[in-house]
């Protein structure tokens, strides 16, 4: 669904989400933020070998909750935007990522 296609290139939903993370982990308020650069680069690297836009959706969602839980409840306004997709960007914002949850009946 959501990954490579045959020709090991990047699907668009996963190029789309790849650019949204960059936009973010680019800014000036994160460049500064270690703990911030590393959650983004290792998303940004999952993206690239064609992890599930689900799975990186997961864990990096949880891990900027336990970043905003741990620096008493406040994170830099693009990644603030980033999880409530409230960016200029169409692409931005985890909530414009498309995820679907499918259970097996």
């Amino acid at each position: 669904m959501f990954g490579k296609n045959k020709n090991s290139e990047l699907s668009q939903d996963i190029m789309t989400f790849k650019n949204a993370l960059e936009e973010v982990r680019f800014t000036p308020e994160v460049e500064h933020d270690t703990e911030l650069i590393k959650m983004f680069d290792e998303a940004i690297d999952k993206a690239e070998n064609g992890e599930a836009v689900q799975t990186i959706y997961a864990r990096l969602y949880y891990q900027i909750i336990q970043y905003i839980q741990t620096h008493h409840f406040k994170a830099p306004k693009p990644v603030s935007d980033f999880i409530h997709g409230t960016t200029a960007s169409v692409t931005s914002g985890l909530t414009s990522v498309p995820v679907s949850w499918n259970t097996v009946h």
